[in-house]
């Protein structure tokens, strides 16, 4: 009868090698897995105090002429605030290990805070966009056509007609 020792031998070390890759797939799931879970909690504080600190610009806020509400403390927009303080106590290794925490926090609130000022920005060109469509639509053809007797530039002269040659 012949040897089986090595049949089996290498057998035994291809089932070893694959349950070693088997298990480095896990670590890999695992690990990956734990990192989803790091990335969803980050993406929920960020949501969480965005929502935060909007609820407080529209409950406790005021408007300034354009229709949104914001909550200052001395003219400074408090969602502002409230991000640069944890952004500096963050910094400064003041959470200890919830840092990471504190910085997404303070994401959410500067989030906020552009939002804001990203629709206050929007209201203000809509209306100055609106007076400008109102003025022109006042003019007569006549006034739109007429030089500017104040303008000072260079563009408001006309070019003088040129001679072809032939």
């Amino acid at each position: 009868m012949a040897n089986l020792a090595p049949v089996k031998q290498s057998k035994l070390a291809a089932a070893s090698a694959k349950l070693q890759r088997f298990q480095a797939q896990i670590a890999k799931g695992k690990e990956a897995g734990t990192m989803v879970v790091k990335n969803l909690v980050t993406q929920l504080e960020v949501t969480a105090s965005a929502g935060m600190t909007g609820f407080s610009d529209q409950k406790w806020g005021t408007d300034d002429g354009t229709g949104i509400k914001q909550h200052v403390l001395n003219g400074v927009p408090t969602a502002a605030l409230v991000a640069a303080a944890l952004d500096v106590t963050a910094g400064f290794g003041m959470f200890g290990e919830y840092q990471r925490d504190a910085f997404s926090l303070a994401s959410g609130a500067l989030g906020s805070f552009a939002s804001t000022a990203g629709r206050k920005l929007a209201v203000k060109l809509e209306r100055r966009l609106d007076e400008r469509a109102k003025e022109r639509a006042a003019k007569t053809p006549d006034q739109i056509a007429a030089p500017n007797p104040n303008a000072s530039n260079s563009l408001a002269v006309t070019a003088a007609p040129v001679a072809v040659a032939q």
